[in-house]
């Protein structure tokens, strides 16, 4: 066909983006009866099952900046 490699990788691109949104929604929905959002469980797991010792090792296990690390735990604690 017309399409070319490079349109279709960014429409396999676009199609995975709106999946994991909805994923992530899903899962916010499911979360949210305890007063949690997908990024403070996944912060909360890394905590709970991997004891990692500093905010920099959660955030750097997390793809994170530090910063996201720090105001993530400032909510929770909130």
């Amino acid at each position: 066909g017309g399409t070319s490699r490079g349109t279709r990788g960014g429409h396999l691109a676009l199609l995975l983006a709106r999946a994991i949104g909805a994923l992530l929604a899903d899962a916010d929905e499911r979360l949210g009866h305890v007063g949690l959002d997908h990024r403070a469980y996944a912060l909360l797991s890394i905590v709970d099952r991997d004891d990692p010792g500093s905010q920099q090792e959660i955030a750097r296990r997390l793809g994170k900046a530090p910063a996201f690390v720090v105001t993530a735990i400032d909510e929770l604690e909130a």
